[in-house]
């Protein structure tokens, strides 16, 4: 017998909040959250500067069900797709998982 197969992940729902400086995204996605009606939500926030403050401004609108992971300092896909990809992969694997995954890009 080779190695052991991984069994395959379940679907785990994604979307992506994008828009210009000021478009409104850190506040839909609080909204989301404060609204998530017993979902498990969790939040993975690029914030384009050294400093995580949409971040910050989401981790203090989320409660504790809520999962919020900044990732700063440059391109989601360019800097952090394979870092990207083992977190969504983590994220799917957790028991429970998530409902669904908000991406919110600056």
């Amino acid at each position: 017998m080779g190695g052991m197969t991984s069994a395959p992940l379940p679907p785990l729902p994604v979307v992506v909040v994008g828009g210009w400086l000021g478009a409104g995204k850190t506040t839909l996605v609080n909204h989301l959250l404060r609204h998530a009606g017993g979902r498990r939500v969790a939040v993975l926030v690029n914030d384009f500067g050294d400093v995580a403050i949409d971040a910050d401004l989401i981790a203090a609108e989320a409660d504790a069900s809520a999962g919020v992971l900044a990732l700063s300092g440059g391109c989601l896909c360019c800097s952090f797709g394979d870092d990207l990809v083992g977190t969504l992969n983590t994220l799917a694997r957790r028991d429970p998982a998530p409902d669904v995954v908000l991406i919110e890009l600056s």
